[in-house]
């Protein structure tokens, strides 16, 4: 879709919609799929596919991977943290200020191709 298009669907007394086919096509969406909501501060809502986490960064698949059977495999090796090493990094971010609810600027872009 290369305009915007605005499509309605109706509300049933419980709150579930049906979305659009034309809506399901564009996030490419099927059966059993989860879609992820952004609501922005203007009231705007952004729809999207909810992607797996190989499909959003393999390196980092990979590497849980490893982790999962480095566990497995010398689980004596596992350590609670401990009060000095928590309290490190809790010094090294102190300073530093997140808002979970805001978008990342990187993915801005993907967001809105989208929910075009």
């Amino acid at each position: 879709m290369s305009a915007a298009s605005k499509i309605q669907s109706k509300l049933s007394a419980n709150g579930k919609t049906t979305l659009p086919k034309v809506v399901r096509e564009a996030l490419g969406l099927s059966q059993g799929d989860k879609i992820r909501y952004v609501i922005r501060p203007e009231g705007e809502v952004i729809l999207s596919q909810v992607d797996s986490v190989s499909d959003n960064d393999p390196v980092l698949e990979e590497f849980l991977r490893f982790l999962a059977k480095d566990i497995t495999r010398n689980p004596e090796k596992l350590e609670p943290l401990n009060g000095g090493f928590l309290d490190r990094i809790k010094a090294l971010v102190a300073d530093v200020e997140v808002d979970l609810n805001e978008p990342l600027e990187q993915l801005e872009p993907q967001l809105h191709h989208q929910r075009k």
